[in-house]
């Protein structure tokens, strides 16, 4: 079985994979069937924050405990590849699902 670190690389190349908990669309990362990654147009690959904290100003939407740390687990791994440090890479949940219905995702 992938590892949930697998599935998140894989989503931030573009490309399809799961595991029992985890599911990568190519455009979307999910925990169970909750986005927690989406691809929005003029801001590239950037994380939901489902978790109870806030996060670089990032109001969070607690869900559980497992995917507080998909969460976590994806914007480690974004935040080590951002090239520019005022990059946004995790937005609220109201404010992603805006952005991405705005861009007509």
């Amino acid at each position: 079985m992938k590892k949930n670190i697998d599935i998140v690389r894989a989503w931030l190349r573009g490309e399809k994979a799961k595991n029992g908990r985890m599911t990568s669309s190519g455009d979307t990362l999910f925990s169970y069937r909750v986005p927690i990654g989406v691809e929005l147009l003029g801001f590239g690959k950037i994380a939901v924050n489902h978790t109870a904290s806030t996060i670089e100003e990032a109001k969070g939407s607690y869900i559980s405990q497992t995917t507080s740390q998909h969460v976590g687990l994806t914007y480690r791994e974004l935040k080590a590849r951002r090239h520019d440090p005022n990059d946004t890479i995790i937005l609220p949940v109201d404010a992603a699902m805006t952005v991405r219905s705005l861009s007509g995702e």
